[in-house]
């Protein structure tokens, strides 16, 4: 179940995986073909790699430990594993997507550039938190530096969570709080700093409280926001997501550039994305666009610019979109084309 611990992988950081010589990470890099190549915390460097392809007989996997990734793109043909669905991986693993504004396409065709794109498969599970969202159980108000929940959660200390705004008009009083956790016990969370707002917890309606960690993120590097173009996934075979951390990504008004994109799949039954996060995001949540029968359940999203969880066309059937959160999110306004909605 667990991908890292098969037989017969080729370590990346071996001379005789690539048949004598680790290639750089400025040179465009492919796996051998009908290899399995792992990655581990001392395989890789600490520049920016400027490609990397996974042919379609080959496997990129990640071992289960620390692990830092800076990349430009990746094209995925065959198959990239980091954990499965039922093996979770609770090392901190963290990919970084660098690349200034454009629109050339140097992942694939159609699929632009500062991302990664998937043909073939797709699979990120990390540790899995429960509940990914919960409701207050009684009134935040300001000055204080904990909250009583309405279920136990499995969070931990040094993690953060957004606790929402119960105001009307949020996007003018931006009242929603970020807080760090620095104790947890049962339904009691306590955190580093006091609330400057008063968030409802009454009989009639609750704040939510969204947990934002996840053990594995896939972000936009930190020059992203200056830009608003951020890092994508866009997913054109199978694609499973669960414990992730999406964080600056989206790419603004850039046509199909998201978070998280299952693209004109078609029947996709194994496909989804659950108990994830999306935060600080230029251009929506999460997109199902020509893709049927997937799921997107338990998510978390916060500071978000566009439709969140969308269905792009309005053809899409059978897909379940279930118990997820969205706060703080924005308008656009303008279209990134005149006269064409996206």
């Amino acid at each position: 179940e667990c991908p890292h611990l098969q037989s017969g992988l080729k370590l990346w950081h071996d001379a005789a995986t690539w048949g004598g010589v680790v290639p750089s990470p400025s040179s465009v890099i492919t796996l051998p073909s009908n290899t399995k190549v792992l990655i581990t915390s001392c395989s890789l460097s600490t520049a920016v790699y400027e490609k990397i392809i996974v042919p379609a007989s080959s496997e990129l996997i990640f071992n289960d430990a620390p692990i830092t990734l800076n990349i430009k793109a990746m094209l995925v043909q065959g198959h990239l594993r980091i954990g499965s669905q039922n093996c979770r991986l609770y090392s901190e693993i963290t990919i970084t997507l660098h690349g200034a504004k454009s629109t050339a396409d140097t992942i694939a065709t159609f699929m632009g550039s500062k991302g990664i794109g998937v043909m073939g498969k797709i699979d990120i599970h990390g540790k899995q938190y429960h509940y990914t969202w919960t409701r207050l159980a009684a009134t935040a108000w300001p000055g204080d530096n904990q909250i009583w929940l309405q279920d136990n959660v499995n969070w931990h200390v040094g993690q953060q969570v957004v606790v929402t705004s119960t105001d009307l008009h949020d996007e003018e009083t931006k009242k929603n709080e970020v807080m760090t956790i620095t104790a947890i016990s049962g339904r009691r969370v306590q955190f580093n700093e006091t609330f400057t707002h008063s968030h409802y917890g009454g009989v009639e309606y609750q704040a939510e409280v969204g947990l934002l960690s996840r053990r594995i993120t896939i972000q936009g590097s930190d020059d992203s926001e200056a830009s608003s173009f951020g890092g994508h996934v866009m997913v054109r075979g199978e694609g499973r997501f669960s414990g992730v951390r999406a964080y600056r990504m989206g790419q603004t008004n850039v046509l199909a550039r998201y978070p998280f994109h299952f693209h004109m799949i078609g029947q996709a039954p194994t496909s989804f994305m659950r108990d994830c996060a999306v935060q600080r995001s230029y251009f929506r949540c999460v997109s199902v666009h020509g893709t049927h029968q997937a799921s997107v359940i338990r998510n978390v999203a916060y500071d978000v610019r566009g439709h969140c969880y969308y269905l792009e066309e309005g053809i899409e059937e059978n897909n379940t979109i279930a118990y997820n959160l969205a706060a703080h999110v924005h308008t656009i306004y303008a279209n990134a084309i005149p006269g064409q909605t996206l």
